[in-house]
């Protein structure tokens, strides 16, 4: 009889054992679930992404007019894709067209589309609005 009631205890031990590592686990995804929620409200609310027709603030960080290119300290986290076609404009004025060749989470390497704008009126550092075509 003692027998049968240690190895009930030892029974009940190891349930209880393993409550407390259900208990851990419900924890560990009740704050994962959380975290998730969280996360899409907040891509709800800030929209990480830029529609057509929508108009970003930036500025020229490198450019290089010989080889057509310029570099924006914009990218993925602010909504830009690869391939997206921009209109660049500064102080109102229509200045050219680019089109996004890498973007990273911070910066992005354009192509300026030739043919569109006065692009000899981009300047390194300049400010300018691109606008999602």
């Amino acid at each position: 009889m003692r027998d049968l009631i240690k190895d009930e205890h030892s029974r009940g031990e190891g349930i209880q054992d393993q409550l407390s590592d259900y208990a851990d686990e419900t924890r560990t995804l009740d704050h994962h679930y959380k975290s998730i929620l969280v996360a899409l409200e907040r891509d709800l609310t800030e929209r990480p992404w830029i529609e057509r027709g929508e108009t970003l603030t930036t500025r020229i960080q490198n450019l290089n007019l010989d080889a057509g290119v310029l570099m924006l300290p914009i990218g993925r986290n602010d909504g830009l894709e690869d391939e997206m076609r921009f209109l660049v404009t500064g102080n109102g004025r229509h200045l050219c067209r680019i089109l996004v060749k890498e973007a990273g989470l911070s910066h992005s390497i354009a192509m300026i589309i030739p043919m569109f704008g006065r692009v000899g009126r981009l300047k390194e550092n300049q400010n300018i609005e691109i606008t999602n075509l």
